[in-house]
This record gives C-alpha cells, structure tokens and sequence, in this order.
C-alpha cells in the first residue's frame, strides 16, 4: 500500500511537470526596418493592460544586429502579450522625446499599428502554442 501512495505521488508529479512544460512558449520577435547600424534596441514584453507601457514582465536588449534584429523571450507562460520597442540610436540609455513627448528615436509595438500612442487593444497577442513569432516594424 505504501508503494502504491509512492507510486501516485510519482505519476502526480510528473503530469504536473509535464503540464507545466506544455504551457510555457518561446517568443521570437523581429525587429524590422532598422535604419541606423549602432545603438541598442530596447525590446519590453508586457502581460496585461494595466501595466502596458508601464511596467513590462521581461526586458530585453539587442545590441549586434543589421537590417533585422531578432530576440527570444524564453520559457513564457501562455497568455495575451503586447511588445514595445525603441532604438536608442545615441546609447545614451533612454528613448529621446520632442518636448511635445514625441520620440525622436525609432519606435515599434506588437501588430504594428498606426501612428499616435499605441492602445493595449490594438497591440496584444495570444501566446497559446509552444512557440510564436512575430515581426515588429520601427517607425520614425
């Protein structure tokens, strides 16, 4: 009988385990339309409306890259996502605005919409397969 307790012990743990890693996607993002050779791209994945643009659930940053730049987020729990990216073409470690708030340096989100200031509702995804790529076009 103690053996059987062990024994489902053992099957429960491993179908978790297993359930786990079947819920877990790689993220692969491209960044396109890069027009400056030098700098950082600064990648930030966010998971729900409330922190978008705010507080990201991972960061990233591409530092070797040509025409396209493309990163990986690891290991990323099925869910609904939004992307956000800028070059910082001078490295200075931040995104440059206009005094009007306007970034002087290029920008892209997730399902590259228009211009103006992106909305949650125009830029989130689903992530519910093992693996997901999207491309994310800089405008500016």
């Amino acid at each position: 009988m103690k053996n059987f307790g062990k024994l489902l012990i053992f099957i429960f743990g491993c179908t978790t385990a297993v359930y786990a890693q079947e819920n877990k996607a790689t993220l692969t993002i491209d960044v396109t339309n890069i027009t400056e050779k030098k700098g950082t791209i600064y990648v930030e994945l966010f998971s729900n409306e409330d922190n978008f643009l705010e507080n990201a659930f991972s960061k990233k940053m591409i530092s070797s890259f040509d025409e396209v730049g493309r990163i990986a987020f690891n290991d990323i729990p099925y869910g609904i996502y939004a992307v956000s990216i800028y070059h910082d073409v001078n490295d200075n470690g931040k995104m440059d605005a206009s005094w009007l708030g306007m970034p002087k340096e290029p920008v892209g989100v997730s399902n590259n919409p228009g211009y103006g200031m992106p909305k949650w509702e125009e830029t989130k995804f689903v992530i519910d397969n093992t693996s997901k790529e999207i491309k994310v076009r800089l405008k500016g």
